[in-house]
């Protein structure tokens, strides 16, 4: 009878493990999609802020060239002045 209850005993705290390490194991599937989800959402932002980027490049590009392009016609007229 002692054997059967020491069985019983460990039976249950085996059951016991595994319900905790299937627990443990949807955890770390749930935190696993989360991070999935944050360096998905990082690169995202990550894309769009290099767009960002290009479309002031492209800007400041377009506004360097309006500038020299004044700055040429300044020089024509200041030659033609003189």
């Amino acid at each position: 009878l002692h054997i059967l209850k020491e069985n019983a005993d460990n039976r249950y705290q085996r059951e016991r493990r595994q319900q905790i390490s299937k627990r443990t194991q949807t955890t770390d599937i749930k935190e696993n999609a989360d991070n999935r989800y944050q360096r998905e959402r990082r690169q995202q932002i990550s894309k769009r802020t290099q767009t960002t980027d290009i479309k002031e490049n492209a800007n400041n590009r377009y506004q360097r060239e309006r500038r020299q392009q004044k700055s040429k016609r300044t020089q024509t007229t200041d030659k033609d002045l003189e």
